[in-house]
């Protein structure tokens, strides 16, 4: 739930910005915590409307679906109603 409320947080920027934020602590809005590891997850900015958001597995820990997660997210431009 949290790497949605992110998700939503980075498409909210958009909205009011028109483009992703360069680091998740610009957009002033709080930040949701990975339950694994407690703490914020990991946000790179690819383009204006790409990043990719993930769940880190647990310290030491290797990557795998039970315990880590990777969204790629595209944000398209809002389409004119005119």
């Amino acid at each position: 739930i949290g790497a949605l409320m992110e998700i939503d947080a980075r498409r909210l920027h958009v909205a009011k910005a028109g483009k992703l934020p360069e680091r998740l602590e610009v957009s002033g809005l709080p930040l949701p915590v990975d339950p694994y590891t407690l703490k914020p997850f990991r946000y790179t900015r690819l383009k204006d409307a790409e990043c990719v958001i993930e769940g880190l597995p647990p310290e030491g820990g290797k990557p795998n679906p039970a315990d880590s997660i990777r969204y790629e997210v595209k944000v398209r431009p809002r389409i004119s109603k005119e």
